[in-house]
């Protein structure tokens, strides 16, 4: 019974989600622009954002690493089933401004390991 108010609701909440994925992705490609050691997967839909890293080893512990000395959570790759090692997965849902500062300390971080 729920479901077409649900399906209605989409109405206000679609906008605000494209807009943020759209804004954050933005952001993601501007700071991957000023560096040479990442670097973004096509986007094939949805509101994740795939980075490929450099391998360090594990995917895991470089996102235990990032959240331990950074305080930005990164998914390892093989949350997501990729085959390998050097993918890190970033939502881009993230309100804006904590985005921006999230993705700007990864890059600092893995520019200095």
């Amino acid at each position: 019974l729920a479901v077409p108010t649900m399906l209605a609701e989409r109405q206000n909440i679609q906008p605000q989600i494209m807009h943020r994925v759209r804004t954050n992705l933005g952001e993601l490609d501007a700071q991957l622009s000023g560096q040479t050691l990442c670097r973004r997967m096509a986007v094939e839909g949805g509101w994740y954002a795939v980075l490929q890293v450099p391998v360090l080893g594990s995917d895991e512990d470089l996102a235990i690493a990032l959240l331990r000395d950074s305080a930005v959570l990164l998914h390892p790759g093989h949350f997501y089933n990729f085959p390998g090692q050097g993918y890190l997965v970033a939502s881009l849902i993230t309100p804006a401004a904590e985005f921006a500062e999230g993705i700007r300390r990864a890059l600092h971080f893995i520019a200095g390991q």
